[in-house]
């Protein structure tokens, strides 16, 4: 069993560098500090909408990017599915040493480093424009993870 969770992880960390590489690394246009379930986050997307959903639902914090609990990257892909299509929308995930990984459906999934305290995320932006898939699987998702991560602290 550990030793396919070890492998498992193997496989996220190798797509994560690899398909994603040039995007992991480019700069995000947009940027808020907003406290989600208590947790102080840096949040830097290319999406405007992602960033009106988490700001009608989560409070601006007027604490400082400096007292940020974590940084939060999350860059918009755009789907090739219909959310109908999509499927497969609950997340599931793997943990192992300080790292989670959650799939969240349409090849979106959500990673977090929990000794670095940042976090990114690729998300189809049919889950972004669909208000109830929002809020049903990517901001629960987002939130176990940071939930998660501070708590092993």
């Amino acid at each position: 069993m550990v030793e396919r969770i070890s492998n498992a992880m193997g496989v996220c960390e190798a797509l994560a560098t690899s398909r994603y590489e040039s995007d992991r690394f480019r700069p995000m246009p947009l940027e808020m500090t907003l406290e989600i379930d208590g947790i102080v986050v840096d949040v830097a997307t290319d999406s405007q909408i992602l960033l009106d959903r988490l700001q009608s639902r989560c409070p601006l914090s007027g604490r400082r990017s400096a007292e940020s609990s974590c940084a939060w990257k999350i860059v918009i892909e755009p789907s090739q599915e219909s959310l109908s299509e999509v499927g497969g929308l609950t997340p599931h995930g793997l943990r192992h040493g300080g790292l989670a990984y959650l799939a969240i459906g349409g090849g979106g999934f959500l990673a977090y480093d929990r000794e670095a305290r940042e976090g990114i995320s690729f998300v189809p932006e049919t889950i972004v424009q669909d208000e109830g898939a929002f809020v049903r699987y990517f901001l629960p998702a987002l939130t176990r993870l940071m939930k998660e991560g501070r708590e092993a602290m």
